[in-house]
């Protein structure tokens, strides 16, 4: 049995910098990966920073500003002769403000893990998950829960390593942890089971967003083989999805506008002729000509509505390996569709001098070393965030407020095509702050959600799945975590004592987390 003052499941970018700060604060650590990577949504899943407008002035907490800082300036010292514009977003991507590639954000936040690895602090366990855990009723004035030990298992050598922690952290996208503990939780569509207006009718455990296999493409001067032609192409090509009082193919420039509820037209590059958004420029990690490199190739992540996977879950089901490779199929024949046979503005097909490249992604195969998981298991959390709470209840309100804030953030109501309904949306909110009942727990007392496993919705999950905004959920647990084991109280006490709450907040927010919106 290994012991830890805190054991933390998942590196996903909330679990990274739970770490970070637990280690920094001097407590033995370990954290557990499945893939071999650090970083979840930005890395190993090979998703761009999703960011709210005021992100360069305020909004998200110290560390994911440093993070920011230091992917700049990476590019500033090995792109000596690029722009300053090209520095602040190196790929001159459209869907964030810093476009750059995965293995630039997983070398900064390995450096800043190993000094704590180095010292015996931190033990990092790739290729590992956890398959049991044994837990205990604790009686008091309220019973709760809490976990004994964890069993943790080699992914390819079976072997069973059994781990004990003061705290638990589930910083994995899926909440995996909670089924093993007996947590209780939300999955999927709620119906009207927290009386939204946006909410469905009926409650839908197996309607969730759909996840992304992210690919690598890279634009060359010469003229490209194609891919290997995927197995179930021609099926996927032609298949029809639905649109409101209409189809579309999967693999075409058409896909879901969910401002109007109807088809939208894409093209592939800024410079076509017609009002449409370019799809290259979108996810483009790297724009060689803005960094001062007149031999470099442009470099895209293929994150688009084409290879949106909405034919099954890989959570809640007997069928997720079979789920997980479709997935990488459809991007694949996304890929092989944009070589050969997509229509270009000229009248012929394909794009031939694009190829698959995994350099940028830690890959041989130009695909990304995890699925993009938009959504999960949500805890059953002391306060779930509901869509009405982000709305605004009066004339003149700016922000969203909560008197147990630990944090910042905000994104649009943002519902890709679901798996069983196929519904999708883009609504608008309030900038919000996060409250912290959102990671408290009614039953047990040792284990904290760390990533988009909080209580939310499923409508609400959909703006507090972004990058700052898990960070700042994560860098919270961490700080949880420290707190509680420092001044021996559990989560739930903080909640529920007003002064043991201020106190906490007035902790964290020395710590760099930003409480409150300046135009609050």
């Amino acid at each position: 049995m290994k012991a830890y003052d805190v054991v933390i499941i998942g590196a996903s970018l909330g679990g990274t910098i739970a770490a970070y700060q637990c280690c920094k604060a001097g407590k033995k650590v370990l954290l557990i990966e499945e893939t071999d990577w650090i970083g979840g949504q930005l890395t190993s899943q090979a998703v761009p920073p999703d960011e709210h407008p005021w992100i360069e002035e305020e909004g998200c907490t110290k560390t994911y500003r440093q993070l920011r800082e230091a992917i700049r300036a990476y590019y500033r010292k090995h792109y000596p002769n690029g722009q300053e514009e090209g520095y602040k977003n190196p790929g001159n991507g459209w869907v964030s403000r810093i476009t750059h590639e995965p293995i630039v954000a997983v070398q900064i936040l390995e450096s800043w893990l190993q000094p704590y690895v180095k010292n015996g602090q931190l033990d990092i366990c790739y290729h590992h998950k956890i398959v049991d855990g044994v837990t205990k009723v604790i009686h008091g004035s309220k019973p709760m829960t809490e976990i004994q030990e964890l069993t943790m298992e080699h992914l390819w050598t079976k072997a069973c390593t059994k781990v004990k922690g003061k705290i638990y952290l589930d910083a994995t996208d899926q909440g995996d942890l909670f089924p093993i503990i007996g947590e209780d939780y939300h999955v999927g569509s709620d119906g009207k089971m927290f009386q939204e207006e946006l909410g469905e009718v009926t409650p839908n455990p197996l309607d969730l967003q759909p996840i992304t296999w992210v690919a690598c493409l890279e634009k060359t001067e010469a003229i490209q083989k194609p891919i290997h032609k995927p197995k179930n192409y021609e099926a996927i090509r032609n298949k029809l999805l639905p649109m409101k009082a209409s189809y579309y193919h999967q693999l075409s420039w058409f896909g879901p506008d969910s401002n109007t509820q109807s088809l939208h037209t894409f093209k592939m590059y800024g410079h076509e002729k017609g009002n449409h958004p370019a799809l290259w420029s979108y996810r483009r990690i790297i724009d060689p000509k803005r960094l001062g490199d007149n031999k470099g190739c442009e470099r895209s992540l293929i994150n688009w509505p084409q290879n949106d996977y909405i034919d099954g879950n890989i959570i809640e089901n007997m069928h997720i390996d079979e789920h997980k490779e479709a997935a990488k199929e459809l991007s694949l024949s996304l890929v092989y569709w944009l070589q050969t046979e997509a229509e270009r503005p000229d009248g012929g097909k394909g794009y031939p001098h694009l190829r698959l490249s995994g350099d940028a992604l830690g890959t041989k195969d130009g695909l990304a070393k995890a699925p993009y998981i938009r959504e999960g298991r949500r805890l059953d959390a002391e306060f779930i965030v509901k869509e009405q709470d982000i709305k605004p209840k009066k004339k003149g309100q700016r922000v969203a407020s909560f008197e147990d804030t630990i944090g910042v953030g905000y994104y649009h109501l943002d519902l890709h095509m679901t798996t069983q309904t196929n519904r999708f949306m883009y609504d608008t909110c309030l900038p919000f702050e996060i409250p912290l009942g959102i990671m408290v727990s009614k039953k047990m007392n040792n284990c904290i959600p760390a990533s988009k496993n909080v209580g939310t919705t499923h409508i609400t999950n959909s703006c507090f799945r972004v990058h700052p905004c898990e960070w700042n959920i994560g860098e919270v647990a961490g700080l949880l975590a420290v707190y509680c084991i420092n001044h021996g109280l559990s989560v739930q006490e903080i909640y529920h004592d007003k002064n043991k709450l201020v106190a906490f907040q007035a902790y964290i927010e020395r710590e760099g987390i930003q409480l409150h919106w300046s135009f609050n």
